[in-house]
């Protein structure tokens, strides 16, 4: 890849939850937010030209990145023990309670891949090309420094989606790819990069409920 990005093969088969009945489909752009042209994920497209697919070398590393959102907020838990009563009001459901209806309309998809290249966007290489390219950009988000911990977990959506735009642009595979998938392992064992790749280079594509 140019511009110096860290590459290698991305892992397989690769593994995405999604929402039955095709948990592989591409989100649909009637739910991208118009003012942004993304659908408020970390690595998307601030531009609104393609999409994002989130997928994990593992079937744990997608149920750690889709069940994120139920994790108890500390501030939300403390004031939730702050109340004493709530007189005639049904009770609040705990933090941290993930309903029956999030299971029971989702489905795992797996994906072989044949060929196709990873940028792995928080490997050192990386990280010293985004520090001196996206200088302005750093600057702009008040980020003194990128490092792997910034961009996995202080850097604003935002400005990962600038990330991702540049690594777009930065590609020479050219303008027939379909795929663009963040790929992280399990909470202890991540990698944060994209995967690019055409139609021809999906071995096989499998949908389990």
């Amino acid at each position: 890849m140019s511009d110096g990005l860290s590459v290698h093969p991305p892992a397989s088969p690769l593994y995405r939850v999604g929402r039955a009945p095709d948990p592989l489909a591409w989100p649909d752009w009637q739910y991208a937010d118009p003012a942004t042209a993304t659908f408020g994920n970390r690595w998307d497209d601030p531009s609104g030209l393609y999409r994002v697919l989130y997928t994990s070398a593992s079937r744990l590393g997608c149920y750690l990145e889709c069940l994120s959102r139920y994790r108890p907020d500390p501030q939300v838990v403390a004031g939730l023990e702050a109340i004493k009563d709530n007189g005639e009001l049904p009770p609040t459901a705990a933090a941290g309670i993930v309903p029956a209806s999030w299971a029971k309309n989702r489905m795992i998809g797996r994906v072989d891949v044949a060929k196709g290249i990873f940028a792995d966007v928080a490997a050192s290489d990386s990280l010293g090309i985004l520090n001196r390219q996206m200088a302005a950009v750093l600057i702009e988000f008040n980020l003194s420094e990128l490092d792997a911990a910034t961009i996995r977990l202080k850097a604003p959506r935002d400005f990962t989606q600038r990330v991702s735009r540049f690594v777009f642009e930065a590609s020479t595979i050219g303008p027939d790819w379909v795929t663009m998938s963040r790929i992280s392992r399990s909470s202890r064992d991540q990698i944060d990069g994209f995967w690019r790749t055409t139609s021809s280079s999906l071995s096989s594509l499998t949908i389990q409920s």
